[in-house]
């Protein structure tokens, strides 16, 4: 059985955080190839990055459903 538990529970700080963390590491991406990502592969690679990150237990799939929606904002 899993525990996880959907994105929308997360409290607005956990939340806060997971979105510093996808700034800070679409910063870093940017940073050292000079351009966003811009293939499927490289957003998977770099929300499992992210996603390693997260201490909170919430599915991959949930996360990068939330990371395509917001890492095209930055």
């Amino acid at each position: 059985m899993n525990d996880y538990k959907p994105y929308k529970q997360l409290k607005q700080k956990q939340k806060a955080k997971v979105v510093e963390r996808m700034y800070k590491e679409l910063h870093q991406f940017f940073s050292d190839n000079q351009r966003f990502p811009d293939t499927p592969d490289e957003h998977e690679l770099l929300a499992r990055q992210i996603f390693s990150h997260i201490p909170y237990h919430v599915s991959f799939d949930e996360f990068y459903a939330v990371y395509n929606k917001k890492a095209f904002r930055y």
